[in-house]
């Protein structure tokens, strides 16, 4: 590799090797030699545009230690030292013969808003290399209906065993009125040579009824590892938070000044943007979320608006109205509204979305069953008020923004 070159403040006078950066630390970032005022306020510019620019990549991602991972506005903790806990599921996966258990226990603490799954051991398990009669074994857990790598964690990988010993406990910091939503899935896979991964049996614990309250379910117990259900998931409809909405279709009739005047109708479609919850946070735990609205009509054309920016908040309350003016109210059911959650920055990220919308307009994308619903319920209901919590998808691509 031949060496390379960087053009200091010197312009080439002093010019020194680059020494290749181990980390992202500040001990591998290269220090000018200089101490003047000029020189030390381009090196905390030039720092800085290089923070800003890398950003984007990082999305999703670990932050610098790897064992810790951003989680609903906090860390979480796990021995993560041989498996990277932010590969997606998408790779070389089999499925083994499905026997043995796991075991383990499930805590939460009110004063920390954290949920703690101490995973102990595993036994009898199934071997992920049948014919070489080898099983490296590792625990996997979402928070369903969370697939996405914000809910997802691992423990370090046992070699070697069909009885592994792990005695790691996963963290999750949640409000406790979120865990009614929540399942709590349990898998254990063997991790093979080439990212190659064998699905050994799971546990779904429903934790929508769990008595975190009682002494007794919060002891070690043994649960009976069972095989997936044959179902295949839409990964363009993976959680990624939830937003409030409240909407009101109002038609008030007008009459004109004389009395053989027509009658017309004014028609407004009335939307309240309330707060969003569980969104997809940057390394630091904040956000500075706000909301796109943008309504289809049939002709084609967009209106749009957007809310306010609440500046670092991770669970942002807007609690603002938007309001439009429909010429043709018989439009709206051929008609679209695509809401959108943003983190603004040097670039807007994409936090997630969804369509409010009957499925009969020109290219709709599949969206969430509650969406429709409400959609439906407000073109059926006019002048009343209706109230729905919407789950957020990731697919992009699908919305008008």
């Amino acid at each position: 590799m031949t060496d390379k070159f960087y053009l200091s403040t010197d312009y080439g006078k002093s010019a020194e090797r680059r020494r290749e950066r181990r980390s992202n630390s500040d001990t591998a970032i290269h220090k000018l030699d200089k101490t003047s005022c000029l020189q030390q306020f381009i090196h905390k510019a030039a720092k800085e545009v290089h923070e800003v620019r890398n950003y984007p990549s990082q999305e999703s991602k670990e932050i610098d230690d790897p064992n810790k991972t951003m989680f609903f506005g906090s860390l979480k903790r796990s021995s993560m030292s041989s498996i990277n806990s932010i590969s997606t599921d998408v790779g070389s996966m089999d499925n083994a013969s499905v026997t043995g258990e796991v075991e383990l226990a499930i805590s939460y603490s009110l004063k920390t808003c954290t949920l703690e799954i101490s995973i102990k051991a595993c036994k009898n398990l199934a071997h992920g290399e049948e014919k070489k009669k080898k099983c490296n074994p590792y625990v996997k857990t979402y928070l369903l209906p969370d697939k996405s790598p914000i809910s997802k964690m691992k423990t370090s990988v046992k070699k070697n065993t069909v009885d592994p010993t792990f005695n790691e406990c996963l963290k999750y910091t949640i409000e406790r009125s979120q865990l009614e939503t929540r399942t709590l899935q349990i898998s254990i896979w063997h991790a093979g040579r080439l990212k190659r991964k064998v699905f050994l049996g799971e546990v779904l614990i429903p934790l929508e009824c769990w008595d975190f309250e009682d002494n007794s379910t919060k002891s070690f117990t043994w649960y009976q590892l069972k095989a997936k259900p044959r179902k295949i998931e839409d990964l363009a409809l993976q959680y990624h938070g939830e937003l409030c909405v409240r909407l009101r279709l109002e038609i008030s009739p007008v009459s004109g000044t004389f009395q053989y005047d027509r009658v017309s109708d004014v028609v407004q479609l009335h939307l309240v943007i309330k707060s969003a919850s569980n969104l997809s946070l940057r390394p630091d735990g904040f956000l500075s979320p706000f909301v796109k609205s943008c309504l289809v009509l049939p002709n084609k054309q967009d209106v749009k608006q957007r809310t306010p920016v609440l500046r670092r908040q991770p669970c942002p309350e807007w609690n603002h109205t938007f309001i439009y003016h429909i010429a043709n109210p018989s439009d709206l059911r051929m008609s679209r509204l695509d809401l959108t959650v943003w983190d603004q920055g040097l670039n807007e990220r994409f936090l997630g979305g969804t369509s409010l919308n009957t499925g009969e307009e020109d290219g709709a994308s599949d969206c969430h069953q509650s969406a429709q619903l409400l959609w439906e319920q407000l073109l059926n209901t006019p002048n009343e008020w209706m109230e729905e919590t919407l789950i957020l998808q990731v697919n992009k691509g699908t919305f008008h923004f």
